[in-house]
C-alpha cells in the first residue's frame, strides 16, 4: 500500500467522518433551527472538501449554488434588525406563532 496515493483519501475520510460525527451528535446540543441552517451547508462543505483536498473541478452552476447556499445561511442567521420591519403582520407580537389561515387571512385583506 503505497502511502502518497493513499494518504489524501485517508485525509478525506477522516474529516468526512468526523463531519458525519459531528452532524449526528452536534444537532443534539444545539437549537433546531441552528441545526437545520447548519445541515444546509453539508452539500456545500463536500463540495469544498473535493476542491481542496482531492482538487475536483466545480462547473460555474456548482459555484453558483454553493453561492447561494451561503448567501442563503448567512441571511438566515442575521438578528431581525436586518430586515424591515413591513414583512411582519400588524398587531402581533413576535413571540406568537402565526397560522397558515391568519396569514392568507393578511394577505387577502390587502393591508
Amino acid at each position: 500500500m503505497d502511502t502518497r496515493k493513499n494518504g489524501p483519501l485517508f485525509g478525506a475520510g477522516l474529516v468526512l467522518g468526523a463531519a458525519v460525527l459531528w452532524g449526528t451528535v452536534g444537532p443534539a446540543q444545539v437549537r433546531a433551527t441552528t441545526a437545520g441552517t447548519l445541515s444546509l451547508a453539508e452539500p456545500l462543505a463536500a463540495a469544498l472538501i473535493g476542491v481542496f483536498l482531492l482538487h475536483e473541478h466545480l462547473s460555474p452552476v456548482a459555484w453558483t449554488g454553493g453561492a447561494l447556499i451561503l448567501t442563503g445561511m448567512i441571511t438566515m442567521c442575521l438578528p431581525p434588525r436586518f430586515f424591515s420591519g413591513s414583512a411582519r403582520m400588524p398587531g402581533f407580537s413576535r413571540d406568537r406563532r402565526i397560522t397558515s389561515a391568519e396569514t392568507l387571512e393578511f394577505l387577502a385583506s390587502g393591508e
